[in-house]
């Protein structure tokens, strides 16, 4: 169990203090779980992160006072190793959930020629569950499946919306080799959107 507390003194909004518990449980010789739980805290700068939207020619408005984005972190993993088949194979789960207090929204939807910036009004959140299985094939070959779901929404004008271009569906496939000096490391990686 391993506790923390982070304060940091920012020059536009004061200080911000984050405190942060992680837990680690040996469930067995070769089966691990974690748990952790925070606060985080970020400076956004919306048009440095928005700035593909910059070049399609909209209005950008300002609306209020831009703060500090701030948020509740929870998360959990799970990681087995174990042999099967003769073969050494390995399976995690993450799941983890933001759920935001104060947040920085970049409106694209309010209308065509305009994107709308301003401080979350309502509820945010992002939660994301990772699977992943790997199996090493040979001493040389290493075959490893991922997928991952992400739910992340935020109020826009009172709406709860998903967030737009966020997919909610993601896969990776890889099939690495690793030369027998291990002077060498080759990978044929598909990911899927």
């Amino acid at each position: 169990l391993v506790a923390g507390l982070r304060a940091d003194a920012n020059d536009l909004y004061g200080t911000a203090v984050s405190p942060r518990l992680h837990a680690k449980f040996d469930l067995g010789p070769l089966t691990t779980a974690r748990a952790s739980v925070g606060y985080g805290f970020r400076t956004a700068n919306p048009l440095v992160e928005s700035a593909a939207v910059m070049a399609s020619s909209r209005t950008v408005v300002v609306e209020g006072t831009i703060g500090m984005e701030r948020s509740w972190n929870i998360g959990a993993s799970f990681l087995h190793k174990f042999k099967w088949l003769e073969r050494k194979w390995a399976f995690g789960v993450d799941a983890y959930r933001t759920i935001f207090e104060t947040q920085v929204v970049t409106d694209l939807d309010r209308s065509p020629q305009t994107v709308a910036i301003y401080m979350l009004d309502g509820a945010s959140y992002a939660t994301s569950v990772l699977t992943d299985l790997q199996v090493d094939l040979s001493r040389s070959f290493q075959l490893k499946g991922s997928y991952r779901f992400y739910d992340v929404r935020s109020t826009y004008d009172g709406r709860l919306l998903e967030r737009p271009f966020t997919p909610a569906h993601r896969g990776l496939l890889d099939l690495a080799y690793t030369a027998p000096n291990e002077h060498w490391r080759f990978d044929i990686t598909l990911n899927l959107f």
